[in-house]
């Protein structure tokens, strides 16, 4: 099955970075549906170039936030979802190599998964040539674009916003009991409380693990307290 030829100079001028071995940048656009050489060992290398370069960003463009906070936003600015926007926008499904049975879903369009898979892999690629200085200016760049889409805000998660609202308001943390568990010992469901016996609130979810189950019971009890975020 044929695959798609590379454009190297259109590939360097998108990407803000003029590869030099074309060998590896094959190898970066290359699916496993294609064989032995492809992107999976390079991903590997640019996954660690992503994350270090995000929290850098993070870092400094957020010098008042928490470690908690600027976790949840690199969790947001590096997942799958997010770096396959990044790679839509400079257009990387025009050089991405694979067989056409099963990888794609349709005509020209690869699977979003495959598209991170090969950003992180062309970060791998620069991060072999030039060292993590430079990878990581290539990846600051980069992941920049999508900066101004974050909010720390609606990064956190229920438990967490739910603990700023009643620390905001001086009343006590939650409680989160576990009422009961279904299912066999791997696939168990959790049912948990989150219970604020100060405003006589109690909020109660479910979850395959027991962390899901207690987010679930934050968010409910959120919704019962009418919580929009404008407190913190």
């Amino acid at each position: 099955m044929a695959a798609v030829s590379v454009d190297f100079d259109e590939l360097s001028e998108s990407f803000g970075y003029s590869f030099q071995n074309k060998d590896l940048v094959r190898s970066a656009l290359t699916h496993s549906s294609l064989g032995k050489d492809n992107y999976e060992r390079l991903e590997f290398l640019g996954d660690s170039v992503v994350n270090l370069a995000a929290a850098s960003l993070l870092f400094h463009r957020f010098p008042d936030l928490r470690e908690g906070v600027l976790s949840r936003l690199r969790a947001s600015l590096v997942k799958k979802t997010a770096l396959t926007e990044m790679a839509k926008s400079i257009k990387l499904e025009r050089h991405v190599r694979l067989a056409q049975s099963g990888s794609k879903s349709c005509r020209g369009v690869v699977q979003p998964s495959i598209l991170s898979d090969v950003f992180e892999a062309l970060l791998g690629v620069v991060f072999l040539e030039a060292g993590f200085e430079k990878s990581s200016e290539v990846a600051t760049s980069l992941l920049s674009t999508l900066l101004d889409k974050l909010d720390p805000e609606s990064s956190k998660d229920p438990k967490t916003k739910l603990q700023e609202f009643l620390q905001a308001q001086r009343i006590d943390l939650p409680e989160y009991v576990i009422l009961n568990t279904y299912g066999l010992a791997h696939q168990q469901t959790f049912e948990v409380a989150c219970r604020v016996p100060a405003l006589n609130v109690e909020g109660i979810g479910h979850g395959r693990s027991r962390r899901l189950a207690e987010q679930e019971a934050a968010a409910i009890v959120l919704t019962c307290l009418d919580y929009h975020g404008t407190e913190s």
